[in-house]
């Protein structure tokens, strides 16, 4: 077996589909697009990790020194989520613009994931984190 990196989704999807490729590690509307061209799923690693798909990071120093602009944005990111489960058609719009695609079903999922996804908590639960701190340390390195 081969490893290649292939760059982003489009480029992976049209490598599958023309033959080039054997196999393609995909995200949404990738896994769409391939499975509507008779392609099957080997392994959906969002059935199995509770994996964040969205983090906001900063260093201790800017908590503690600009204590004021860390919590506008982690209240902008609340605000952000509860305001894309409150309004679908507008937050469909916006996906289709960032996407770069019109087709509904597509975007349908698409949104159906990221409401799934984005938690208003914002936190990571103890399970989350507990399972992927053990799963990085049976594939980290051996000392």
């Amino acid at each position: 077996m081969i490893l290649l990196a292939l760059g982003n989704i489009p480029e992976r999807v049209q490598a599958l589909l023309t033959g080039a490729v054997d196999a393609v590690d995909l995200n949404h509307p990738g896994d769409v697009i391939v499975m509507r061209n008779g392609f099957k799923a080997l392994w959906d690693l969002r059935k199995e990790v509770n994996y964040p798909s969205m983090s906001v990071v900063t260093r201790r120093k800017s908590v503690k020194e600009d204590r004021d602009t860390v919590l506008r944005i982690v209240k902008a990111h609340a605000e952000a989520i509860y305001f894309l489960k409150a309004n679908k058609e507008f937050s469909l719009k916006v996906l289709s613009r960032y996407l770069r695609m019109n087709d509904h079903e597509l975007l349908e999922e698409a949104y159906n994931i990221y409401k799934e996804d984005f938690s208003p908590c914002l936190a990571p639960s103890c399970k989350d984190t507990t399972q992927l701190t053990s799963m990085s340390r049976s594939n980290g390195p051996k000392s």
